[in-house]
């Protein structure tokens, strides 16, 4: 008899180096007795609360005489060292799995696994089912646990005793059944290999087969784990369990891009200091400019948002610019943009309504239906942007159609159930794949997010992005979107390096079918022109028809608006307004006003003049 296995008679649990259990002797709530192997290979038995040893092992029908180590074993017959009994789903004895140790007949001596059907002599499964060591335990979690998987019975027990949640396969390494793979699913699964050749590939083949199924993997190989060691030889060398979460945390997922397996981090894992970056003398850095998707609107390549309450409009603003962006006009009547295909990434809307408000937005605007819808693609079914094979889709599908912009509405449906809004470490976890995302397709990014909920005593909520920081702190360029009378007023509650830090108001227009009320006809989004703005891009065709005759009509100057993707009514509204408000001149003729001069001082200045 081992120590180990009088550990397992008596259901005791992992202590350092020993075993604690309850003493059979005496009515023990609290476990007193203790267990350990001297190096001798005796047993050695110690109760704390004071009973003999005789009164010990007379409990469990032992004698003095089966605590000393047998002689030594002759070759052919093997040594029993541990017993690993696998359970059911339902917790019923499925099969043991008994730790050998042979004996050859040179006196070498090696480790052999072998299965044993319950009350059985004899090896074998004769075709029983395998299953996952520590079954029902590991089906007990709760929901989002973290797993640990490791590569052997013993690794697991220790585990456990430390109050860990962990499981194996039977047979040790590159022994993963595809139906294992159930019984972790949705889980936050870490895996341990040993440390050599077959353990990496066993942790690649167990990574592998849990991608898609598991809601997190994770693969740390521990800094300063012994040649062939596993995680019970690290911890024996003086680690702790919080070292060990600590590698975990710092560990990053895992994704088939990645390789067969990521280090965790830590001193060890970085120990040529010559592969860290040198710092940077600011002298040899060349300062840029921003470039925009959206002239003063959304900044490119950087992450952008628009957050506002259900029915501000922000996620039908959202699909206007991607209209615009994907039929090559100007946003809005007014702001130039980089055109291009868009990705739009749905968590709310299906593709019917998103399609329909599509159409109706290039109508209202002029533009060709078909051709914006065939720049347009579109994920609506489940998409999840902290699910690493989601990131890889997305950011495949966004090199595939060379998209310019990404629209994600809304946030909130996008992300699993792995992330916690409120959480900074949860948000940080999905800009950093939004970052990514940017290097990757250089596509620009845009995120529809909602605003925190009244509170009691708090009526003002205005510029309070719901949950944690780290959301708005992410992105470049953020607006707040409420509705006014008539339209929609956007607010930059954030603009870095922003060139137009005023409020913009926008006026819709929306026409519904009559016949089918959720059904839109068309929709107008326009700059407001009772604000005081009369844009560069009015300038630009005033300009370029003046170039081409001068002075031109009003109705030239409407016609002329086409070309350059600006509705007649914005041209002709603009212009009004300009007389209006005194920025355009103009002397009284019998015929109609014609363009004289141009003039920027300041505020855009524009003088008329006639025949």
């Amino acid at each position: 008899m081992t120590a180990a296995d009088l550990a397992m008679r008596l259901h005791a649990k992992r202590n350092g180096r020993g075993w604690r259990a309850q003493c059979p002797a005496h009515k023990d709530d609290t476990p007193s007795l203790t267990i350990d192997g001297g190096v001798d290979g005796r047993i050695l038995v110690h109760c704390h609360a004071g009973c003999s040893h005789e009164a010990i092992l007379a409990a469990v029908g032992l004698r003095s005489g089966d605590l000393f180590p047998a002689s030594a074993p002759r070759a052919g017959r093997p040594e029993l060292l541990a017993t690993y009994e696998y359970r059911t789903a339902e917790g019923q004895p499925a099969f043991e799995v008994r730790k050998f140790l042979d004996v050859a007949s040179g006196g070498g001596r090696t480790k052999t696994f072998r299965p044993f059907l319950p009350g059985r002599d004899r090896p074998g499964l004769d075709g029983h089912p395998l299953v996952l060591y520590r079954l029902p335990e590991l089906l007990q979690r709760p929901e989002g646990a973290v797993v640990f998987v490791v590569e052997g019975e013993k690794d697991v027990d220790r585990l456990v005793d430390q109050g860990l949640t962990a499981t194996t396969n039977p047979f040790g390494a590159e022994k993963w059944r595809p139906e294992f793979s159930a019984c972790l699913r949705g889980a936050d699964v870490i895996i341990l290999p040993d440390n050599d050749d077959p353990g990496r590939r066993h942790a690649d083949q167990v990574a592998r087969a849990l991608w898609g199924t598991a809601a997190r993997v994770r693969v740390v190989e521990l800094p300063g784990l012994a040649p062939k060691g596993d995680v019970s030889d690290w911890l024996d060398a003086g680690h702790s369990i919080d070292d060990l979460q600590r590698f975990a945390d710092l560990a990053p997922d895992w994704n088939p891009a990645a390789g067969p397996v990521v280090l965790a981090g830590g001193p060890e894992s970085h120990p040529d200091e010559t592969a860290l970056p040198d710092p940077v003398r600011l002298a040899d850095v060349t300062a840029t400019p921003l470039e925009f998707a959206i002239d003063g609107l959304l900044v490119q390549r950087e992450v952008n948002a628009i957050v506002g309450d259900g029915g501000s409009f922000k996620s039908t603003l959202q699909l206007a610019a991607a209209t615009f962006v994907a039929g090559h006009a100007l946003a809005f009547d007014t702001f130039g943009l980089t055109p291009g295909p868009v990705l739009i990434v749905s968590g709310e809307d299906g593709r019917d309504v998103i399609k329909n408000r599509i159409e109706a937005i290039a109508r209202g605007h002029r533009l060709d239906v078909e051709a914006v819808l065939a720049n347009m693609y579109v994920y609506d079914e489940g998409p999840d942007i902290d699910d690493p094979r989601w990131q890889l889709r997305l950011e495949q599908a966004a090199n595939d159609v060379h998209a310019v912009l990404a629209c994600f509405d809304p946030l909130v449906d996008l992300c699993g159930h792995g992330v916690e809004e409120n959480s900074n470490s949860d948000a940080k976890r999905v800009t950093r794949w939004l970052r990514r995302f940017i290097r990757e397709t250089g596509a620009t990014p845009w995120l529809s997010h909602h605003v925190t909920k009244p509170s009691e005593g708090r009526t003002d909520r205005k510029h309070r992005v719901r949950g944690a920081s780290a959301w708005k702190n992410a992105t470049r360029a953020c607006w707040w979107a409420e509705p006014c009378d008539g339209g929609v007023e956007l607010d930059p509650i954030k603009a870095n390096r922003l060139a137009r830090p005023e409020i913009l108001r926008l006026k819709t227009t929306i026409v519904s079918d009559a016949n089918k009320p959720l059904m839109w006809k068309s929709a107008h989004f326009g700059i407001d022109r009772d604000g005081e703005l009369v844009h560069r891009s009015v300038v630009a065709i005033l300009r370029h028809v003046g170039a081409a005759k001068a002075p031109p009509s009003l109705r030239e100057i409407e016609g002329a608006s086409d070309i350059h993707g600006l509705s007649r009514d914005a041209a002709r509204d603009a212009v009004a307004v300009g007389k209006a408000k005194g920025w355009l001149t103009t002397t009284p003729g019998p015929r109609r006003s014609l363009l004289h001069s141009i003039t920027e001082s300041g505020r855009v200045r524009l003088v008329l003049g006639n025949d």
